[in-house]
Protein backbone atom coordinates (compact mmCIF):
# COMPACT_ATOMS: atom_id res chain seq x y z
CA UNK A 1 0.00 0.00 0.00
CA UNK A 2 2.05 2.97 -1.33
CA UNK A 3 0.97 6.53 -2.05
CA UNK A 4 -0.27 5.52 -5.66
CA UNK A 5 -2.73 3.44 -4.55
CA UNK A 6 -3.80 6.21 -2.13
CA UNK A 7 -3.92 8.62 -5.42
CA UNK A 8 -5.79 6.09 -7.60
CA UNK A 9 -8.35 5.66 -4.79
CA UNK A 10 -8.26 9.18 -4.03
CA UNK A 11 -9.50 10.08 -8.12
CA UNK A 12 -11.56 7.36 -8.51
CA UNK A 13 -13.34 8.61 -4.86
CA UNK A 14 -13.59 12.19 -6.45
CA UNK A 15 -15.22 10.24 -9.54
CA UNK A 16 -17.62 8.80 -7.43
CA UNK A 17 -18.37 9.87 -4.55
CA UNK A 18 -16.85 13.49 -4.00
CA UNK A 19 -18.98 13.72 -0.66
CA UNK A 20 -16.52 11.21 0.84
CA UNK A 21 -14.07 14.43 0.85
CA UNK A 22 -15.02 17.39 2.27
CA UNK A 23 -12.61 20.62 2.03
CA UNK A 24 -13.44 23.82 4.58
CA UNK A 25 -12.62 26.83 3.69
CA UNK A 26 -11.52 29.16 6.72
CA UNK A 27 -11.43 32.60 7.07
CA UNK A 28 -8.10 33.39 6.91
CA UNK A 29 -8.23 31.96 3.36
CA UNK A 30 -6.70 28.89 4.16
CA UNK A 31 -8.42 25.38 2.72
CA UNK A 32 -8.00 22.21 4.36
CA UNK A 33 -8.94 19.16 3.11
CA UNK A 34 -10.21 16.41 5.50
CA UNK A 35 -10.76 12.39 3.89
CA UNK A 36 -11.33 10.11 6.81
CA UNK A 37 -9.51 7.32 4.61
CA UNK A 38 -6.16 9.17 4.43
CA UNK A 39 -6.09 9.34 8.44
CA UNK A 40 -6.37 5.70 7.98
CA UNK A 41 -3.69 5.80 5.53
CA UNK A 42 -1.46 7.54 7.69
CA UNK A 43 -2.16 5.60 10.56
CA UNK A 44 -1.79 1.96 8.75
CA UNK A 45 2.25 3.36 7.29
CA UNK A 46 3.52 5.09 10.68
CA UNK A 47 6.69 3.44 11.61
CA UNK A 48 6.95 4.60 14.99
CA UNK A 49 9.08 1.67 17.05
CA UNK A 50 8.11 0.93 20.51
CA UNK A 51 11.15 -1.87 21.40
CA UNK A 52 8.82 -3.68 23.39
CA UNK A 53 4.93 -5.77 22.98
CA UNK A 54 3.43 -2.14 21.86
CA UNK A 55 5.07 -3.31 18.30
CA UNK A 56 2.98 -6.19 17.99
CA UNK A 57 -0.11 -4.41 19.84
CA UNK A 58 0.15 -1.75 17.11
CA UNK A 59 0.55 -3.73 14.52
CA UNK A 60 -2.50 -5.84 14.64
CA UNK A 61 -4.45 -2.50 14.87
CA UNK A 62 -2.91 -1.55 11.80
CA UNK A 63 -3.71 -4.77 10.04
CA UNK A 64 -6.98 -4.28 10.88
CA UNK A 65 -7.51 -0.55 9.81
CA UNK A 66 -5.18 -1.84 6.27
CA UNK A 67 -7.79 -4.81 5.84
CA UNK A 68 -10.49 -1.74 6.17
CA UNK A 69 -8.74 0.45 3.96
CA UNK A 70 -8.58 -2.06 1.39
CA UNK A 71 -12.41 -2.81 1.95
CA UNK A 72 -12.76 0.67 1.09
CA UNK A 73 -11.13 0.81 -2.26
CA UNK A 74 -12.96 -2.40 -3.15
CA UNK A 75 -16.55 -0.77 -2.43
CA UNK A 76 -15.59 2.45 -4.26
CA UNK A 77 -14.03 0.38 -7.21
CA UNK A 78 -17.42 -1.71 -7.03
CA UNK A 79 -19.51 1.52 -6.66
CA UNK A 80 -20.45 -0.42 -3.42
CA UNK A 81 -20.16 2.47 -1.01
CA UNK A 82 -23.32 3.08 0.97
CA UNK A 83 -24.29 6.09 3.24
CA UNK A 84 -24.04 3.91 6.55
CA UNK A 85 -20.42 2.17 5.65
CA UNK A 86 -18.55 4.29 7.94
CA UNK A 87 -14.74 3.77 7.22
CA UNK A 88 -12.75 6.11 10.12
CA UNK A 89 -9.87 5.70 12.50
CA UNK A 90 -12.74 5.02 15.17
CA UNK A 91 -14.85 3.03 13.50
CA UNK A 92 -14.95 -0.26 15.02
CA UNK A 93 -13.52 0.33 18.39
CA UNK A 94 -15.74 0.65 21.48
CA UNK A 95 -15.03 3.19 24.21
CA UNK A 96 -17.14 2.29 26.75
CA UNK A 97 -16.47 2.93 30.19
CA UNK A 98 -14.29 6.27 28.95
CA UNK A 99 -15.84 9.01 30.08
CA UNK A 100 -17.71 10.67 26.60
CA UNK A 101 -15.83 14.11 27.63
CA UNK A 102 -12.36 12.96 27.47
CA UNK A 103 -13.35 10.91 24.34
CA UNK A 104 -14.36 13.37 23.18
CA UNK A 105 -11.85 16.40 23.69
CA UNK A 106 -9.21 14.02 22.44
CA UNK A 107 -10.97 12.97 19.67
CA UNK A 108 -11.71 16.28 18.41
CA UNK A 109 -8.20 18.05 18.97
CA UNK A 110 -5.36 15.62 18.49
CA UNK A 111 -6.47 14.09 15.53
CA UNK A 112 -4.74 15.45 12.74
CA UNK A 113 -2.41 17.90 14.48
CA UNK A 114 0.90 16.88 13.40
CA UNK A 115 2.72 19.06 16.18
CA UNK A 116 4.63 18.13 19.15
CA UNK A 117 3.27 18.58 22.40
CA UNK A 118 4.88 20.80 24.99
CA UNK A 119 5.47 18.37 27.78
CA UNK A 120 6.19 20.90 30.35
CA UNK A 121 3.34 23.03 29.78
CA UNK A 122 0.99 19.71 30.20
CA UNK A 123 2.83 18.75 33.24
CA UNK A 124 2.62 22.61 34.39
CA UNK A 125 -1.45 21.81 33.88
CA UNK A 126 -1.66 18.20 35.15
CA UNK A 127 -2.15 19.14 38.71
CA UNK A 128 -4.29 22.01 38.41
CA UNK A 129 -7.47 21.20 36.03
CA UNK A 130 -9.24 23.99 37.73
CA UNK A 131 -7.26 26.43 36.57
CA UNK A 132 -6.23 24.84 33.36
CA UNK A 133 -10.37 24.79 32.38
CA UNK A 134 -10.61 28.35 32.69
CA UNK A 135 -11.58 29.93 28.96
CA UNK A 136 -8.09 30.77 27.05
CA UNK A 137 -6.08 29.33 29.84
CA UNK A 138 -4.68 26.29 27.26
CA UNK A 139 -4.66 25.46 23.90
CA UNK A 140 -7.29 22.84 22.73
CA UNK A 141 -4.23 20.55 22.38
CA UNK A 142 -3.25 20.79 25.79
CA UNK A 143 -6.72 20.70 27.00
CA UNK A 144 -6.83 17.12 25.16
CA UNK A 145 -3.84 15.83 26.31
CA UNK A 146 -4.50 16.67 29.76
CA UNK A 147 -7.90 14.50 29.54
CA UNK A 148 -5.82 11.72 28.01
CA UNK A 149 -3.63 12.09 31.17
CA UNK A 150 -6.44 12.18 33.38
CA UNK A 151 -7.62 8.54 31.46
CA UNK A 152 -3.95 7.45 31.24
CA UNK A 153 -4.20 4.71 34.37
CA UNK A 154 -6.98 3.40 32.95
CA UNK A 155 -6.03 2.76 29.43
CA UNK A 156 -2.46 2.40 30.41
CA UNK A 157 -2.53 -1.33 31.27
CA UNK A 158 -3.76 -2.21 27.40
CA UNK A 159 -0.88 -0.09 25.89
CA UNK A 160 0.98 2.52 27.58
CA UNK A 161 1.05 5.84 25.90
CA UNK A 162 4.70 7.39 25.00
CA UNK A 163 3.90 10.78 24.92
CA UNK A 164 7.08 11.76 22.73
CA UNK A 165 5.05 11.69 19.85
CA UNK A 166 3.05 14.30 17.60
CA UNK A 167 -0.65 15.24 18.85
CA UNK A 168 -2.14 12.64 16.20
CA UNK A 169 0.28 10.23 17.26
CA UNK A 170 -0.75 10.68 20.84
CA UNK A 171 -5.00 9.65 19.31
CA UNK A 172 -3.57 6.71 17.32
CA UNK A 173 -1.67 5.26 20.47
CA UNK A 174 -5.18 5.77 22.26
CA UNK A 175 -6.67 4.01 19.76
CA UNK A 176 -4.76 1.48 19.74
CA UNK A 177 -5.26 1.25 23.68
CA UNK A 178 -8.65 1.46 22.73
CA UNK A 179 -8.86 -1.71 20.73
CA UNK A 180 -6.31 -3.79 22.77
CA UNK A 181 -8.79 -2.82 25.58
CA UNK A 182 -11.78 -4.39 23.62
CA UNK A 183 -9.69 -7.49 22.53
CA UNK A 184 -9.23 -8.11 26.15
CA UNK A 185 -12.76 -7.59 27.53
Amino acid sequence: MDNTFLIDLKRAVMERYPNEIEVVKYSNGEEVEYWEIQEMYDLVNWQYTFEDERDEKLKRFQDLKRKELLQYAEKIQNMGLNVEDNYSLFSGINNKGIDDYCNQKISMYLNRNKNYPDLKEIERWENDISNARRINQVSDEVWACLMLKKIQPDINVFFRIEWTTSFRELYWQYLVSLFIRQQID
